[in-house]
């Protein structure tokens, strides 16, 4: 997009006659009127208005030039069609009123030539000849049609007016139609500085006006000629701009001779802006247009200020470092717009600093502590400064204890606790005052000397014999905070540090500190941020450090050494550990215990170790009658190697069928890379063997089910120490090769030496019979279940199949209840227990003894579907019913149900009468859901699509609410309603209710107790007729007595259909309406029925 530069400048307007056969209108220098193109857009179409008397002339104008700066030749914006036409209208009075095209005349269309030369060139625009009358406006309409742009620093030049003559929209979008411009951008009070060749002036525009010789109350004035004439006219008027010619002025002249106005302006008021106009006479009656011109008298000088307020002359004390500076403005002359500042080394006023400006009688100022300050308060105005003003003094206070390192808080003990805030402090040093951070002790954080950049406050602490010491610091808020420990005065080197840019606490622990030395504690933060801070600071000495830097060495499968550091000097050390679970020490929690004496290893004990085990261990410094912290560290034994993690070792694996039936488990923990495996010496690899019994395709899988790094197959011929590699890759995850029988064949299985997995592994002969496809089973009351599943979709195709089903979970041929083989896809099982889980096993069939491996189980209720997900990510958090005749149901705040399925029909229940309605709300957790309510009104253990009584049509994260009608005629019963929300489904409803579009979701079951004690229709089901059901597009209603109202409504609620017929007879046009479900309710005798009606 190219965007708008603007680039301030005073334009002064003028219209200079060029030569012989051209007028120039305008000699402005401002860029940003995007006019008459803004080359850093797309697109830009504008119109400008040049009134006659700005141009003066009459005749056939025959080519324009516009006025170009920029460096570049605007190559994407060049392509111009120029419209030009006379108008009475002297300005736009709004961004829509644009001069019709059709009262304009094109007379350019191409592309301009433009040199970028970096300097404001003239581009000329050669037009078909237009004749202009000299007595209408003249306007010049521009749009530019290349799509692209250029750069923001290329525009044209305009010049300021006092109107808006100028209107323009410009995008990056779509070209301008000038029969049909957009709504404006603005009208701005700008022209386009623009040549008119062709015609001439009469009596040009004489230009150049200067003030000359500016003092408080006079100007002279110089201008140059429009030609040759020596009068001009000359009007002007003080604080306001005018009309010339209408006695609007102040003052007039007449000038004769030479242009210039001398020693004549005079009585003019101080700092006040005037606007001059003036024309050329040519004689005869012929004059030029106005030209405008602006100038402002010098101020007079304001007298000095009279005395300071606070601090008082030569007071002393001040409280600094930021010192609040007031004074008595001058009481005579002219009023300052303001005061400058200065401070002095002397009170004679040695080398004056301008300190700030301000508009108000204060300011305030940093100065040092102890500093004797020389200042004074001189005031200006626009053009003026005051001089010989008094220069007063003040001194202020000597620097607060902890201000910097001469004058710090002196810690004489430890320990040492203090709560302050560096607020009462000052601002001493900056970040060049840190030394450099190389021979630190401790170090945390960037150590950046803009830590050091706020207020500071400084404490000294002077060891009486050396020791470890820790110093914390801790903060009200997370902030860019930092503590400093230096030595030396200024500071000379880092001894330690904290820094960062979060975190309630900095710490530096554990720093040796010598005897006599003293060691300087700076708490102060990032520069300005935040400047200053309350905080709470603790020094004490550690007299029993902790050890640290524990280390495992001479690791095995069931030993290891151990070593560390000592805190400090201490020579005994406690010992504790615990295998595959961390522990408390000191409470008898450990797997065993020691204490270490004389150098901080324990060597050759820590033996009898589980391999593969991590193990934690805790040990302590004893320093006699004072033990330290207990420090935690953990090691991992290596696993001991499988027994076939060498090629001679190779477990044999017996061939399994395409189910894996003969898979075998194994692990590379442990294991090492041996000579064999050729791929890469950075795998640990183990081994396996199998002897093929049939020549064929076979199949090498594995899969992981410990761990997830790359784990790799390779299968060789040959034997151990002289192997060949079959497959072609290293890098296999599957393997599938021509082998021979008879031939036995060796199988890696590899990981990346840092990692271990466990897997399972399973060869098998490509099948020519393949498994069957896609299980199902539904139940069908009271006891049986239709059996489904598709053949397979490669290999030999089945003549038949195999089924079994069994209780889940018992395997093949375990409590076998029905069983049977058919040609078809189809079968069907009874004698099912209601609500009881089954398994569905089916194989194929491929004749002559060739027969598929088992697919399933494929599990099923016996009774209504149960969904399952894998997400807990959306749920109904609550369900409730009202204004049910009979009971409700309020099941709020249920959480998520267990395997995403909730079965609240025993427990939750909404009661009511045939063509009753009830109201529902699903409030849900987890983002935006579809949801659905199905209610089984045949009880055939499954919901149709239409029994779906409310689906959303669209995602959203509820609440879901509704109206549901007991259909006319329902019997007396118990009735099944499922409310569903999915995830990845925007309109359940039109799907069955046994799953989701994806895992995430959830379902919940209630029941619907019909009792029609509880029912008060007052329209018979005899009382009137409705066809077609379902309906293509009219639905016919017959009825005894007039129909009152139909109303339609949808599944959502939406009333979507009102009439009121008054007639036996009524036909409802639902042919604009989307194919699905609808109620329509009928109101007779004013009584209301409900009908559901399936819209085709």
């Amino acid at each position: 997009m190219k965007k708008i530069t603007l680039l301030i400048a005073l334009a002064i307007f003028s219209f200079c006659w060029q030569s012989s056969a051209q007028v120039q209108i305008g000699n402005g220098n401002y860029e940003g009127s995007s006019l008459p193109i803004d080359p850093y857009f797309g697109y830009t179409y504008s119109q400008s208005i040049y009134t006659a008397a700005q141009i003066n002339a009459n005749g056939t104008i025959t080519d324009i030039s516009y006025q170009f700066n920029g460096n570049s030749t605007i190559t994407n914006s060049k392509e111009w069609t120029v419209y030009i036409g006379h108008t009475t209208k002297s300005e736009f009075t709004s961004n829509t009123d644009w001069i019709d095209i059709s009262n304009l005349t094109q007379v350019y269309s191409g592309t301009i030539t433009v040199v970028g030369a970096g300097t404001a060139e003239w581009i000329n625009i050669d037009i078909t000849d237009f004749a202009y009358n000299g007595v209408d406006n003249l306007v010049v309409a521009v749009t530019e049609s290349a799509s692209s742009y250029n750069s923001n620093s290329d525009n044209f030049l305009t010049t300021s007016v006092g109107a808006a003559q100028s209107i323009y929209e410009k995008n990056d979008s779509n070209a301008h139609d000038p029969m049909s411009p957009p709504t404006a951008d603005g009208t701005p009070a700008y022209i386009p500085n623009i040549i008119l060749n062709g015609i001439t002036q009469s009596c040009p525009d004489p230009s150049n006006m200067i003030a000359n010789t500016m003092t408080t109350t006079s100007a002279d004035l110089s201008w140059s000629a429009g030609n040759t004439e020596t009068t001009w006219n000359l009007e002007w008027k003080a604080g306001a701009d005018f009309n010339p010619g209408t006695g609007e002025e102040d003052g007039s002249d007449v000038v004769t001779g030479s242009a210039e106005y001398v020693g004549e302006l005079i009585a003019l008021n101080q700092n006040t802006e005037y606007y001059v106009y003036y024309q050329a006479d040519c004689g005869g009656g012929d004059t030029s247009g106005w030209v405008s011109y602006t100038f402002t008298t010098l101020a007079e000088t304001p007298n000095c200020a009279e005395a300071p307020i606070t601090p008082l002359n030569a007071a002393v004390d001040v409280q600094g470092e930021t010192v609040s500076l007031s004074w008595t403005a001058p009481s005579s002359g002219q009023t300052p717009t303001g005061y400058n500042i200065y401070t002095y080394d002397d009170a004679s006023g040695t080398n004056p600093v301008l300190e700030t400006s301000v508009v108000t009688t204060t300011a305030s100022i940093d100065f040092s502590y102890s500093q004797v300050v020389y200042w004074s308060a001189v005031p200006v105005n626009a053009s003026a400064e005051a001089s010989g003003c008094a220069i007063w003094s003040f001194t202020v206070e000597d620097a607060p204890l902890g201000y910097d390192c001469s004058n710090p808080i002196v810690v004489s003990s430890v320990p040492y606790s203090t709560s302050d805030d560096t607020a009462n402090y000052g601002d001493a040093y900056d970040p060049s005052d840190v030394p450099a951070l190389t021979g630190a002790q401790y170090t945390n954080g960037t150590g950046s000397s803009s830590y050091l950049g706020s207020n500071e406050t400084v404490y000294s602490f002077t060891p009486a014999s050396d020791g470890v010491y820790n110093f914390d610091l801790t903060l009200p808020t997370s902030d860019w905070h930092s503590l400093w420990l230096f030595e030396g005065c200024p500071f000379s080197s880092v001894v330690a540090y904290h820094t960062s840019t979060s975190g309630s606490t900095r710490s530096l622990p554990l720093i040796s500190l010598t005897s006599g030395t003293t060691y300087y504690v700076v708490v102060s933060a990032w520069s300005g941020s935040p400047q200053t801070t309350t905080y709470d600071l603790d020094i004490y000495e550690v007299t029993c450090p902790e050890p640290s830097d524990m280390t495992a060495d001479n690791l095995t499968e069931t030993s290891t050494d151990l070593s560390w550091s000592a805190g400090n000097a201490e020579t005994t050390w406690n010992i504790e550990w615990k295998a595959g679970a961390d522990f408390t020490p000191g409470m008898g929690e450990s797997d065993g215990l020691d204490t270490v004496t004389s150098t901080p290893e324990y060597n050759g004990m820590l033996t009898g170790l589980d391999d593969n085990t991590t193990y934690y261990v805790y040990y302590q410094a004893d320093c006699g009658g004072e033990t330290s912290d207990w420090v935690a560290f953990t090691f991992t034994t290596p696993a001991t190697p499988p027994s076939n993690n060498d090629c001679s070792n190779a477990t044999t694996i017996t061939v399994s069928d395409e189910s894996c039936n003969n898979a075998v488990s194994g692990t590379t923990a442990g294991s090492t890379n041996s000579a064999d495996y050729d791929c890469s010496t950075s795998y640990r690899e183990v081994w396996y063997e199998f002897t093929p019994s049939a020549d064929g395709l076979y199949n090498i899988e594995r899969t992981l089910t410990s761990g997830t790094a790359s784990t790799y197959l390779s299968i060789y011929s040959g034997s151990c120490g002289s192997l060949t590699r079959i497959n072609s890759g290293c890098y296999s995850t599957s393997l599938q090769e021509s082998l021979t029988a008879g031939n036995t064949y060796l199988i890696s299985v590899a990981t990346y030496y840092t990692s271990q997995v466990d897997f399972d592994l399973c060869v098998y002969m490509e099948p020519t019979c393949f498994v069957p496809e896609n299980l199902g089973a539904n139940f069908v009351a009271p006891n049986s279940a239709d059996l489904s599943w598709e053949a397979p979709t490669e290999g030999t195709s089945p003549v038949g199949y195999n089924w079994e089903v069994v209780p889940s979970g018992n395997g093949l041929g375990n409590g076998t209840l029905g069983s049977g083989n058919t040609a078809g896809l189809t079968a069907s099982v009874s004698g099912l227990t209601a609500d009881m889980l089954y398994d569905l096993y089916v194989q194929a069939d491929c004749g002559g003894g060739d027969t598929s491996a088992w697919e399933g189980p494929f599990t099923f209720n016996a009774g209504y579907c149960v969904p399952s997900g894998t997400s807990s990510g959306s749920y109904v958090n609550m369900f409730t019913t009202t204004a049910a005749a009979g009971m409700n149901i309020d099941n709020s705040a249920s959480g998520f149900a267990t395997n995403n399925y909730g079965d609240y029909f025993d427990t939750h229940t909404v009661s009511l009468g045939a063509e009753q309605t009830f109201d529902f709300n699903v409030e849900i957790v987890g983002g935006t859901v579809g949801a659905a309510i199905w209610i089984d009104w045949n009880n055939d253990f499954f919901f149709d699509e239409l029994e779906a009584v409310y689906s959303t049509s669209s995602f959203g994260n509820g609440p879901f609410t509704g109206t549901i009608t007991v259909p006319a005629s329902t019997p007396e019963g118990d009735y099944r309603m499922r409310v569903m929300i999915d995830w990845n489904d925007s309109n359940p409803g039109d799907d069955d209710a046994c799953s989701f579009g994806s895992g995430r979701g959830e379902v919940e079951d209630y029941k619907i107790t019909v009792d029609n004690s509880l029912s008060t229709i007052g329209v018979e089901t005899s009382q009137f007729t409705y066809f077609p059901n379902p309906v293509n597009d009219k639905l016919t209603l017959n009825a005894q007595s007039n129909i009152q109202n139909v109303a339609v409504y949808n599944m959502l609620g939406q009333e979507v259909i009102n009439a009121s017929p008054n007639t036996l007879d009524a036909e409802v046009d639902m042919v604009n309406l989307n194919s699905g479900a609808y109620f329509v309710k009928v109101t007779i005798d004013n009584a209301t029925k409900t009908i559901r009606v399936i819209k085709n």
